[in-house]
C-alpha cells in the first residue's frame, strides 16, 4: 500500500503535462487569426442615390466572408478578388450626401472610412434660356435645374445626344453651355453627373431652327427692263424657297435646283439697280453687293473730286461726287484699284488712293451697268513727295558749317532743306536723288533733316537723324594695360560720347564697344603689338585728341614652353586651369599665343587620385564614346604626354591665369 501510494504521488505532474499539450494544440489556431482589414481606395467614391452601380474597394486582409456597409445599409453583392480587392454593388442610399463605408471580414474585424462614399442626387433640367437656336450651333444656353454640384468633376451636357462645348457650372442650379451644331428640329438637353442623367421633358426641350438663306452671287448681273433674263442665283439655305424677288417684284418664275442654287427668270422692271432676295420658311436673305441686279443701262458718272491731288505714295482719302454709284464694284485711279472705297450714297463715294507714279490719273467708278466716263472732272494728279533715306555725315559740331550729303528721292523742285526747324545755311540739288547742304548752327542733340518739294515734306525717321555735338574728350581709362592678344575690356570716361561712331586702339578699331552714357564707354581692346598706344573716340563732330590719360599699354602675354621628347614626357600643366585639351594642342587657348602640335600628340595620361586609376585622352578621338576619360587640363596637375615625332618638339601655351 505504501508503495502504491508512492507510485500515485506523481499524478499532478502528469495532469500538468496533459494541459500543456492541450494548450500547444490550441495555440496555432490563435496565431492563425486573420488581421484587421484596411481600405486604401474606393473607386469611384460617388454614385446615384438609387445605388446599383459597381465600385472597387482596394485594401488588405479581405476574405470570403467580407461584408460592406454603406451608412448602415449592407451591400447584397460583394465579390472578393484575393485579399486586396472587393467588387461591390452599391445599395440604395437613404438620401444625398456622404456616408461611412465599413468593411468587415469573417473574424469579424472591421475598418471604417468616414464619409467614404457620396450619394449624389440625379440632376434635373427645368428650363432653358434661350430654348432655341440656329442649326449651326453656337448659342450660349443657360440651363436651370437641380443637383448640378456636390460631386467630383464636371457634368456633361448633350443636345440631342451631341456634346455641348463651353460647359460652365455656375452653381448647383445653373449651368452655361454652348449648343453644338445639329439638324433642325426639337432635341432634349440632358445633364449627366455621377448621380445619373436628367430626365427629359418640356423644360429640357431645345429647338434647332434653320438659318435664313444667303445670296452670294448672280449670273448674269444685268438684264433688259422687259424681263425674261434667266439668272442663276448661288448661295445657301435655298431648300423650301417660297419666293424670289427682284427688288419688290416677284420673279416671273424660279426653280430650286438644290440647297445652294436657284434659277430665276427676271420680271419686267424699270431701269435701275435692285437687290435679289430669296425667302424660305427660315427667313429672307440679306442684301449685299453680291445680290445686285441691274435692269437696263444706268452707267455711273463722276462730276468732281476732292481733293484733286495727292502724293505718289497713295493714302489720300478722296471724295468722289457723281451719280448712279449704288452697287459699285470697283474704283480705279489711272487703272489702279483704290486701296479701299466706301459707297456712301448713290451720289457719293470715299476712296483711298493707291500708290502710283507722278502725273495725272483718271478716276473711274464701275457698277454692273458699266464704267463712268473720264474727263477733266475725274482727273487726280499724283505729286512726288521727297524722301530722305540717308544723311552723311549723320552729325556735326554745334557751330555747323560742315557739308552734309542728303540721299533720297523726289528732290526735283526742292524748295527748302531743314535741320530740325532751322533752314540749311545753303543747299544744292545735285540730281533727283542727291542734295548737298551746309549745316546751320545748332544746339546739342538730335534733329531730323527734312526736304520740302512740290509733293510735300519728306517724312522723318532713323535715317533722317542728324546729331549736333562737340568732339569727344577722354579724361581717363581703366585698366591702362592689357595683353597683346587683345580681349581686355576697357572703361573709357570723358565727355561728348553721344553718337559715337568708332573707338580705336593705336589706330586699330576696337573689337567691340558700348556707349553706356554721354560720359562712359566700354570697349574691348583688339590684338596689337606690345607697346604704348593712344585710345581715341570719334563722333560726328570729330575725334578725341591724343592725350596721356588715354594711353594704353599692350603687354606681351606670358607663356610656358614644354620640351616634349619622343615617346613619353612627364609635364606639370601651368597653363590655364580647366583648359580644353583640343584647344591646348592646336594653340587656340589665347589668340596669338601657342603653337599647334595636335598632329604629333598621340596620347595623354594622368593619375586620378579620386578613383586611384589611370585615365587617358587620345587626341582626335574626343567624340568616340569610351575613348577618353578626361577632356581638360587642370592647373598644377601632372600628365604623361606621348608624341609620334622622332625628335624633341616644343609646345608653347599661355601661362595661367589667362585673360582669354
Amino acid at each position: 500500500m505504501q508503495s502504491a501510494n508512492r507510485r500515485s504521488a506523481p499524478r499532478p505532474l502528469a495532469v500538468a503535462v496533459v494541459l500543456a499539450l492541450i494548450a500547444l494544440a490550441i495555440l496555432p489556431a490563435a496565431v492563425a487569426r486573420a488581421a484587421t482589414p484596411t481600405i486604401t481606395s474606393i473607386d469611384p467614391d460617388e454614385g446615384p442615390i438609387g445605388g446599383g452601380n459597381t465600385i472597387t474597394i482596394t485594401g488588405t486582409n479581405f476574405d470570403a466572408g467580407t461584408t460592406v456597409d454603406f451608412g448602415g445599409v449592407v451591400a447584397t453583392s460583394v465579390t472578393v478578388s484575393g485579399t486586396t480587392s472587393l467588387s461591390v454593388v452599391v445599395p440604395s442610399g437613404i438620401g444625398a450626401g456622404a456616408v461611412d463605408v465599413e468593411v468587415t471580414n469573417s473574424d469579424p474585424d472591421s475598418v471604417i472610412v468616414a464619409d467614404g462614399y457620396t450619394y449624389v442626387g440625379a440632376p434635373t433640367v427645368t428650363a432653358l434660356s434661350p430654348d432655341n437656336g440656329p442649326v449651326t450651333g453656337g448659342t450660349v444656353v443657360t440651363i436651370t435645374g437641380t443637383n448640378f454640384t456636390g460631386f467630383t468633376g464636371a457634368p456633361t451636357v448633350t443636345f440631342g445626344g451631341t456634346a455641348a462645348t463651353g460647359v460652365t457650372v455656375v452653381n448647383a442650379t445653373t449651368i452655361s453651355a454652348t449648343a453644338p451644331a445639329h439638324a433642325a428640329g426639337d432635341v432634349q438637353v440632358v445633364v449627366t453627373t455621377p448621380g445619373g442623367a436628367s430626365a427629359t421633358g418640356a423644360g429640357s426641350e431645345f429647338t434647332y431652327t434653320a438659318v435664313a438663306p444667303t445670296v452670294t452671287s448672280l449670273s448674269p448681273t444685268t438684264g433688259g427692263i422687259a424681263g425674261g433674263t434667266v439668272v442663276t442665283i448661288t448661295g445657301t439655305g435655298f431648300t423650301g424657297a417660297t419666293d424670289v424677288n427682284f427688288g419688290t417684284i416677284d420673279a416671273a418664275s424660279f426653280t430650286v435646283v438644290d440647297a445652294d442654287t436657284i434659277t430665276a427668270t427676271t420680271p419686267a422692271h424699270a431701269a435701275g439697280i435692285v437687290d435679289v432676295t430669296v425667302t424660305t420658311p427660315a427667313g429672307t436673305s440679306a442684301t449685299s453687293a453680291a445680290s445686285k441686279f441691274t435692269f437696263g443701262s444706268v452707267v455711273p458718272t463722276v462730276t468732281s473730286l476732292s481733293p484733286t491731288s495727292g502724293p505718289i505714295a497713295g493714302g489720300t482719302t478722296v471724295t468722289i461726287t457723281g451719280t448712279n454709284f449704288t452697287g459699285a464694284t470697283s474704283v480705279t485711279f489711272g487703272g489702279t484699284a483704290a486701296a479701299s472705297y466706301t459707297v456712301v450714297s448713290p451720289t457719293t463715294i470715299t476712296a483711298v488712293t493707291p500708290a502710283r507714279s507722278a502725273g495725272a490719273a483718271l478716276v473711274q467708278v464701275t457698277t454692273p451697268a458699266g464704267a463712268s466716263a473720264t474727263g477733266a472732272a475725274s482727273t487726280f494728279t499724283y505729286t512726288a513727295v521727297p524722301t530722305v533715306t540717308s544723311v552723311d555725315p549723320a552729325g556735326g559740331p554745334l557751330a555747323g558749317g560742315n557739308n552734309v550729303t542728303i540721299t533720297g528721292t523726289g528732290f526735283v523742285g526742292v524748295a527748302e532743306v531743314f535741320f530740325g526747324t532751322v533752314e540749311a545755311t545753303s543747299f544744292a540739288v545735285v540730281d533727283a536723288d542727291t542734295i548737298t547742304a551746309v549745316a546751320p548752327a545748332g544746339t546739342a542733340g538730335t534733329v531730323n533733316i527734312t526736304v520740302e518739294a512740290n509733293g510735300g515734306t519728306s517724312a522723318t525717321g532713323s535715317a533722317t537723324q542728324y546729331t549736333y555735338s562737340n568732339a569727344p574728350v577722354i579724361t581717363g581709362i581703366t585698366p591702362t594695360s592689357g595683353s597683346t592678344a587683345g580681349g581686355t575690356t576697357v572703361t573709357i570716361t570723358g565727355t561728348g560720347f553721344t553718337g559715337i561712331t568708332g573707338v580705336t586702339f593705336g589706330g586699330v578699331a576696337a573689337t567691340s564697344f558700348t556707349v553706356n552714357s554721354a560720359t562712359s564707354i566700354t570697349a574691348v581692346a583688339p590684338a596689337h603689338a606690345a607697346g604704348d598706344v593712344d585710345i581715341r573716340v570719334t563722333n560726328a563732330a570729330g575725334t578725341s585728341a591724343v592725350t596721356s590719360v588715354a594711353e594704353f599699354t599692350y603687354e606681351a602675354a606670358e607663356t610656358v614652353t614644354y620640351a616634349l621628347s619622343p615617346r613619353w614626357t612627364l609635364i606639370a600643366w601651368l597653363g590655364p586651369d580647366n583648359a580644353n585639351i583640343e584647344d591646348a594642342l592646336s594653340g587656340d587657348l589665347e589668340e596669338g599665343v601657342g603653337n599647334d602640335i595636335s598632329g604629333q600628340v598621340t596620347a595623354i595620361y594622368r593619375w586620378d587620385r579620386a578613383s586611384q586609376s589611370w585615365e587617358a585622352n587620345f587626341p582626335g578621338n574626343e567624340d568616340v564614346p569610351g575613348a577618353n576619360d578626361f577632356t581638360t587640363l587642370d592647373y598644377g596637375e601632372a600628365y604623361f604626354v606621348a608624341i609620334s615625332a622622332t625628335g624633341q618638339i616644343a609646345w608653347t601655351v599661355p601661362a595661367a591665369p589667362t585673360t582669354s
